[in-house]
């Protein structure tokens, strides 16, 4: 008589009594490492094609961004943040934009795996400022669909982005908008969660609204950039978390 042994916890869509997650902590990472969890500190200087911790080479499709230094900040102090720095898009035609990858059944059912159930939800956080409120409704940063180059910015290819329309904060995708809280040049912690047929966005902490989510347009990328001809808008972002849950 032989005894069949149980499956280890996280393999396949085992139900466990508690999550289990796997995390990639660099973005060069994102398109081969199987995670639930993807990570980007953007304090790197040689991020930038060619150099020595290029995304190009790992899957990334980039132009022209840099790289800010942050400074005058008080210590771990959100009363004095001072210039948050990482990645800056100071001329237009800047941009950054993950491998496709996230959202689709696929990679959705491949972080199951991992999480021992089928995840219900797609993620983004960000800390990020803009330097400008002008009407430019491309410049942001968020979820793109259906781009393969600098065109993923179009106002056409946005899944769930977050920019500015010259007054208020808004959640833009190729068929919709919220208007959220006006818009300013502080630095704020922004949330996106696809979840079901909506996309819902924070800020802060603050739910804003949400948008319907489009069909037939998935895997995402994660994508940020300045893309009026003003480029004055130029969003920093220092750090940026994607997650199944």
């Amino acid at each position: 008589m032989t005894t069949e042994l149980a499956p280890p916890k996280g393999h396949g869509l085992v139900r466990v009594a508690h999550n289990l997650r796997v995390h990639a902590y660099r973005p060069q990472d994102w398109g081969a490492f199987p995670a639930t969890d993807y990570w980007a500190n953007w304090g790197d200087l040689t991020l930038a094609d060619a150099a020595a911790s290029d995304l190009v080479a790992n899957g990334w499709l980039t132009a022209g961004f840099g790289q800010l230094a942050a400074s005058g900040a008080d210590f771990m102090s959100s009363a004095d943040v001072g210039t948050t720095g990482g990645l800056n898009f100071d001329t237009a035609g800047d941009y950054i934009i993950s491998p496709f990858i996230f959202g689709d059944y696929a990679h959705a059912l491949l972080a199951g795996q991992i999480l021992g159930y089928m995840p219900a939800s797609l993620n983004m956080e960000c800390y990020a400022r803009f330097a400008a409120n002008n009407d430019e409704e491309e410049t942001g940063f968020g979820f793109l669909e259906a781009g393969v180059d600098a065109g993923a910015l179009a106002k056409a290819d946005l899944m769930a982005y977050i920019t500015t329309d010259g007054t208020d904060f808004s959640l833009e995708s190729g068929a919709a908008a919220d208007a959220g809280s006006t818009d300013n040049i502080d630095p704020h912690q922004w949330k996106i969660r696809c979840k079901g047929t909506t996309a819902e966005w924070w800020i802060d902490g603050v739910s804003q609204g949400a948008i319907a989510l489009q069909d037939d347009l998935w895997p995402v990328a994660w994508g940020a950039g300045t893309k009026a001809a003003t480029g004055a808008n130029d969003p920093v972002i220092a750090w940026t978390h994607i997650w199944y849950e």
